[in-house]
């Protein structure tokens, strides 16, 4: 019985320290990140910089832009927009410890509503292979901008 009970312990302190060793910690650069509108060439972009924090490299990781702005659902006609390499292919991305990476995604845009009014609009979403959100934050900068 005391060899199963030291058993047991064994395995629960391994699971611990193994299985809850440090991670990647993405955040978002605020600074770098923005909304842009091109008003003369009917573009929207979005700009994002991230920064893994960690020594550790990241899994490799996709981005989403959820738009939480209802008329800006209305005027672009989705709800989110994925950061692809194509059409249809997310683009994978990776980032090495204590680094950042830039991505962005632009799109024809001939909407009307101010820039001032976009502040908060997009939420962006990094996310694993597994779904599982990994830093979630919203785009707080919109500007006009020529890109």
């Amino acid at each position: 019985m005391k060899k199963k009970l030291s058993l047991f312990y064994f395995l629960v302190i391994a699971v611990v320290l193994f299985g809850c060793g440090p991670e990647a910690n993405i955040v978002v650069n605020e600074e770098k990140t923005r909304l842009f509108v091109d008003e003369d060439r009917n573009i929207m972009a979005f700009y994002v910089t991230v920064t893994n924090e960690n020594y550790l490299p990241s899994d490799i990781l996709f981005a989403k832009f959820n738009i939480i702005h209802e008329g800006l659902v209305q005027e672009i006609n989705r709800e989110t927009v994925y950061f692809t390499s194509d059409e249809t292919n997310l683009q994978p991305f990776e980032i090495a410890g204590n680094d950042s990476y830039f991505f962005g995604e632009s799109f024809e845009y001939h909407g009307a509503i101010p820039h001032e009014d976009l502040e908060d609009a997009v939420e962006v979403v990094i996310f694993n292979g597994a779904d599982e959100v990994v830093s979630q934050f919203p785009i707080s900068i919109a500007e006009p901008g020529h890109l």
